[in-house]
């Protein structure tokens, strides 16, 4: 799974009480959640089967495009043993986008399976952790890919083109405005 993966660059490991067991390198500068905030995170995550959750989303002091993610880990029988936060670094993911050609119009979201843009790349930048997308959840309750026609957060008439990228609990979503699509 981390295996040669450049994005993350930072693990921490919890045990089921919320309580860190391992850590790959020290955080200075920011608030980390106590124990119980965690076990509670991770129990409401196995409770509803999410798959990851972002720690930090609007803490000063966390780099804006470093994303910190919590993964429950549990068994097969549904054991809760704890949890992994990995740090993703959103310049990794910039590299895969910087050659597309999406035209004026196009945007690449980087969706959590709670359909909440964690990443959003357009010709004016990048942003991280808007909050305003309106994507329908049952485009992320599979593992599937496909392309739909949608209404954007902002009103805008869109093909969406989407896929759950493997192994990880995100999908993959590019727009372009009908108008350009079609013309």
């Amino acid at each position: 799974f981390l295996n040669d993966q450049q994005f993350f660059t930072r693990i921490v490991l919890y045990d089921k009480e919320g309580v860190v067991s391992y850590q790959s390198s020290p955080e200075i500068n920011i608030k980390h959640p106590e124990a119980k905030e965690i076990k509670s995170i991770l129990q409401q995550m196995q409770q509803i089967n999410s798959l990851a959750h972002n720690l930090y989303p609007s803490q000063s002091g966390v780099i804006p495009w470093h994303l910190n993610l919590l993964f429950p880990l549990i068994l097969d029988d549904g054991k809760l043993l704890g949890g992994m936060q990995l740090k993703l670094d959103m310049g990794y993911l910039l590299r895969l986008v910087q050659g597309l050609s999406i035209g004026k119009t196009g945007r690449v979201f980087f969706i959590n399976d709670e359909a909440e843009t964690l990443v959003l790349f357009e010709s004016g930048g990048i942003a991280v952790n808007k909050k305003n997308s309106n994507f329908p959840k049952e485009l992320v309750t599979s593992d599937e890919s496909g392309t739909v026609f949608h209404t954007l957060y902002d009103n805008t008439s869109v093909h969406l083109a989407f896929s759950k990228i493997s192994d990880f609990p995100f999908y993959i979503m590019v727009s372009q405005d009908i108008e350009e699509f079609l013309f």
